[in-house]
């Protein structure tokens, strides 16, 4: 459906063409440094149409697929006071409710984390990248549920479209997002002298789509317990059933006397000890039982 309207959108382009025409004189006119203004005389039209149009009031499939937590930082790549500082200082949001345990991150949060870390690279302060967040942040208001709405659109954009999409960065942190098709208009027209650009489309292609070189995954817990099924010697059989967003699992296994059947029952939470007779020895069988919730398989990303 995003891509149909992406298209449709496209036909209508040849009826902006004299409103363009009048924007670039506009824009000749500002003072270079004002970026707000000279993008959005160059993007209203295109802007309001796919982000008011429809992203907003209709694209929550995209947005929920972004939203969605299913990374977690490796701390040797960002360290958790280093976040914690930033938490602080307000450039990233700590969304978790007690703020405790397992930081979980979606898309958009590991974009705006590695768009951090590669501003504070280039020696930007956090008070600068904090003016930045503010910059991107506009449009949340629209949206309680999201991180960044802007960086939601773009990065959907960017990747049904494929065309770059680039945030741009002013010395003080004044910031926008913007097509590579603005950005080249703006450069034209001597809007931007000294910037950051950090290409969106080429960050997320080098970070989430490459699990060779950024990624490590690591199996769940269902995962887990199907590899120690295969290394354990006295497990005969092994069920799993799921009921209610949980997989219940059920193990017997073979213990070649009655003190060691004891002692599994005695480590196992939930598990009965039964004896059968063939030929002159019986058999014990513990049979454990135990549920496991449904989980996302984690990714650690390396960023």
């Amino acid at each position: 459906m995003f891509e149909n309207y992406f298209k449709i959108l496209q036909i209508c382009k040849v009826y902006f063409i004299h409103l363009k025409i009048l924007h670039k004189c506009n824009i000749m006119s500002l003072e270079l440094n004002d970026l707000k203004s000279a993008s959005a005389l160059l993007e209203t039209e295109w802007f309001d149409n796919y982000f008011f149009g429809y992203y907003s009031n209709y694209g929550d499939f995209h947005k929920n697929y972004l939203r969605k937590k299913r990374f977690r930082l490796s701390d040797e790549k960002l360290p958790s006071r280093v976040l914690n500082h930033w938490i602080k200082e307000g450039v990233f949001k700590d969304d978790r409710e007690d703020k405790k345990g397992w930081r979980t991150f979606s898309i958009t949060e590991v974009m705006l984390i590695t768009i951090i870390k590669r501003l504070r690279s280039f020696g930007m302060s956090l008070s600068k990248i904090k003016k930045m967040r503010e910059c991107i942040d506009i449009y949340n208001n629209l949206d309680k549920n999201s991180s960044c709405l802007l960086l939601d659109f773009y990065i959907s954009y960017g990747q049904i479209s494929k065309e770059p999409v680039q945030l741009i960065v002013l010395e003080d942190g004044e910031s926008i997002i913007v097509r590579q098709e603005i950005l080249n208009e703006m450069l034209q027209l001597g809007v931007l002298i000294d910037y950051i650009t950090i290409d969106l489309n080429a960050m997320l292609s080098r970070g989430l789509n490459s699990k060779i070189n950024m990624t490590k995954y690591t199996p769940s817990e269902v995962e887990k317990e199907f590899k120690n099924h295969i290394k354990n010697n006295d497990l005969l059989t092994m069920n799993i059933k799921f009921k209610n967003d949980e997989f219940h699992l059920t193990k017997e296994h073979l213990m070649k006397d009655k003190k060691s059947a004891e002692g599994l029952m005695n480590i196992l939470q939930y598990a009965t000890h039964s004896s059968i007779k063939t030929g002159n020895k019986p058999k014990h069988i513990v049979k454990e039982q135990k549920k496991i919730k449904k989980e996302e398989p984690y990714i650690f990303l390396k960023t």
